[in-house]
């Protein structure tokens, strides 16, 4: 009987050792190829290092076909469009190489305001259509959010396109340069400049159900930002609450962080939602795992859900006001309540987040839309 198999099949070392154990006598792959649609061609060329990677997220593939939207894949959002827009400006011959190399030296220069995903997509893509390319990173490492998410427990695999993207702009020529800090009202000298600079800690998801609350949580100055916690892994504990209003798998990342600290003897999750961190990973097969994996804790006694509960307000004392004139007292609160898009100059060029906060797939096709347009723009001898 032949054996078929499928599944997370994603490099080809991979598929070789599943054939030559024995495994299956065929593999297949559907998610691998719609990230990267010139897997084959590429491994046949010795080209492995340049694959765009599957994260097995389900993000853009089998979650948005189980919301009713055409499959696409977040880290290529040209999957469902190729009509729409080209692709990658570089056939992966030595002529098409050649070709890049030496235009590069006289092509209209582009630089891009910001390391995150939407910024090195931007890049990336920007070095593939012809620009001499400068990224400008604020941190020490590029990644912005995205790095965070990828630091948090069991999500080591977001790191995948951050190596590919870093691998990808060293092979294209992109001169990045990290700790380089740009001003709005000093930015660098270049045909086109692009912001990329993501949003910062807020509290809009807070607006969602209660829009009065323009300046966030009554006393959430006593509070710390989910984000920043896990930018800074500022040390924590005793009892500490999670005020979730945001849901997915930011608040979730960020319960699974704390509860990774030793000294945080127990966690007390407000959420306003009926289930914790359900509403957007039921669509992607990951609600049952990723609940199975706050399991232990809830076994343990070191977690609490509180579902469909708003808190009120938080105290400088720790203690939170809940609803009916409930107090509980705690040694550090936490906020998973969103994010805000960040300010960049007037008619601008931007991508991403700092556009208005979404997600990885708006952040990657943003800046494909752009590159396509400046492309466009520039003429033919830049296509």
């Amino acid at each position: 009987m032949p054996v078929f198999l499928a599944g997370r099949i994603r490099t080809a070392g991979e598929a070789e050792s599943l054939l030559a154990e024995g495994v299956a006598d065929v593999v297949a792959m559907a998610r691998t190829w719609i990230a990267e649609p010139q897997w084959i061609a590429k491994i046949a060329a010795n080209r492995e290092s340049e694959i765009r990677p599957c994260m097995s997220c389900n993000q853009g593939c089998v979650g948005f076909v189980f919301r009713g939207l055409p499959g696409t894949c977040v880290l290529n959002p040209r999957a469902g469009r190729e009509l729409e827009w080209r692709s990658d400006d570089e056939p992966g011959t030595a002529a098409g190489k050649s070709r890049a190399a030496t235009r590069r030296h006289e092509a209209p220069t582009l630089a891009v305001i910001g390391g995150g995903p939407g910024g090195l997509e931007a890049a990336r893509l920007g070095a593939l259509a012809g620009f001499r390319v400068t990224l400008h990173e604020a941190a020490g490492s590029l990644g912005g959010a995205w790095r965070l998410a990828a630091h948090a427990p069991r999500r080591a695999e977001l790191a995948l396109p951050l190596k590919w993207w870093e691998s990808e702009l060293e092979r294209l020529g992109v001169e990045v340069r990290l700790e380089s800090h740009v001003w709005a009202e000093d930015p660098p000298e270049a045909r086109h400049v692009v912001w990329a600079i993501g949003a910062a800690p807020g509290q809009t998801a807070v607006w969602r159900l209660r829009p009065y609350l323009t300046a966030g949580i009554p006393g959430s100055g006593h509070a710390l930002h989910g984000r920043e916690l896990m930018a800074r892994r500022t040390p924590l504990s005793g009892r500490v609450a999670l005020i979730d209003e945001e849901g997915g798998w930011p608040a979730l990342s960020i319960a699974e962080t704390l509860l990774a600290l030793p000294a945080v003897t127990h966690l007390d999750v407000f959420t306003a939602f009926p289930a914790f961190a359900e509403a957007e990973l039921a669509v992607t097969f990951e609600a049952g795992s990723r609940r199975e994996a706050l399991g232990g804790a809830l076994e343990a006694g070191r977690l609490t859900i509180h579902a469909r509960t708003l808190v009120q307000a938080i105290h400088e004392d720790g203690s939170l006001e809940l609803p009916a004139g409930r107090t509980e007292r705690f040694d550090r609160a936490i906020l998973a309540t969103g994010t805000d898009a960040r300010p960049y100059p007037q008619s601008a060029l931007a991508v991403g987040d700092c556009v208005a906060p979404r997600g990885l797939w708006s952040a990657t096709s943003d800046a494909r839309r752009l590159i396509e347009a400046l492309r466009t723009r520039e003429g033919p001898s830049h296509r």
